[in-house]
């Protein structure tokens, strides 16, 4: 519809808009709980909350301007997905220790509301789902696994184990990229092999496969800060894209990122044909 979407991550976190030509955002909601995956449909948003203190995760969503609650009783939900009538997302704690395994899920819950149905428990730290044409997949970072389960639920396929710490996932092209550590791997959905794509060398916080290459969110624990960097899909050594840049999303034409706090930073962007050229 125009609008670039966003919101903060931590708590009293705002829930905004901008247009894609830019101008002044609109806020939608503030002072909401730690916030942790937008999804729109038309003008319609929804989000999701993480548990915090005396509060439990939450779906909300504003529905031709009224606000309400679709689901509730998580604990830290992420990689939210809004496919064909139903919501997607992980569930789970990252206390660090032994009270986590088990804790994580992988669920769906109906876009009109209703029960929730769990694809997938018993895991560790599921931080990213992708939803595909049948499956829908999964990295659990502390169990170091890749894995799927039918969009309908059923028997759950462990595809790769022993990864080292998986983060992200994007679907792009029939084909399912994920980031462990500082490697972007490929994987065809219909296929076995497992090929890697480009190596980033930072731990990779987020991750975007488009048909202009792929954009990572590195983590520099040198430095305590993210940054943006661009692989062209030609072989070429990656470039940095923006020294503060993260959370790179994309549209038809372009691909936008954040940076700064959502109060006071900015959204930028770039059309896609700026990184075709060589």
């Amino acid at each position: 519809g125009g609008r670039v979407w966003w919101a903060g991550g931590v708590f009293n976190a705002p829930l905004g808009w901008v247009a894609r030509d830019g101008g002044e955002p609109t806020w939608l909601r503030d002072e909401e709980p730690a916030i942790n995956g937008v999804v729109v449909r038309g003008r319609d948003v929804y989000w999701l909350t993480v548990g915090m203190g005396e509060y439990t995760g939450e779906l909300r969503g504003i529905e031709s301007g009224s606000f309400r609650t679709l689901a509730a009783g998580f604990f830290q939900p992420a990689s939210l997905h809004l496919v064909d009538g139903h919501f997607y997302f992980a569930d789970g704690t990252n206390t660090g220790t032994l009270h986590d395994e088990g804790r994580g899920r992988v669920l769906r819950v109906p876009e009109r509301g209703g029960p929730v149905q769990v694809l997938e428990d018993d895991l560790w730290l599921p931080t990213s789902v992708a939803v595909g044409p049948t499956h829908v997949y999964w990295v659990d970072r502390r169990r170091g696994q890749l894995g799927r389960v039918l969009r309908s639920g059923g028997a759950a396929e462990i595809l790769i184990e022993e990864l080292s710490e998986p983060s992200d996932l994007s679907l792009f092209d029939g084909a399912l990229y994920f980031a462990d550590r500082g490697m972007v791997l490929r994987r065809d959905l219909e296929g076995s092999a497992t090929e890697t794509v480009v190596d980033f060398g930072d731990e990779i916080r987020g991750l975007l496969a488009t048909e202009v290459g792929i954009f990572g969110e590195l983590w520099d624990s040198r430095v305590g800060g993210s940054s943006l960097v661009w692989a062209p899909p030609d072989g070429r050594p990656p470039e940095l894209v923006d020294d503060d840049g993260r959370a790179p999303v994309a549209d038809a034409t372009r691909v936008y990122w954040t940076v700064g706090e959502v109060r006071g930073g900015v959204i930028r962007g770039a059309c896609k044909d700026h990184f075709r050229t060589p």
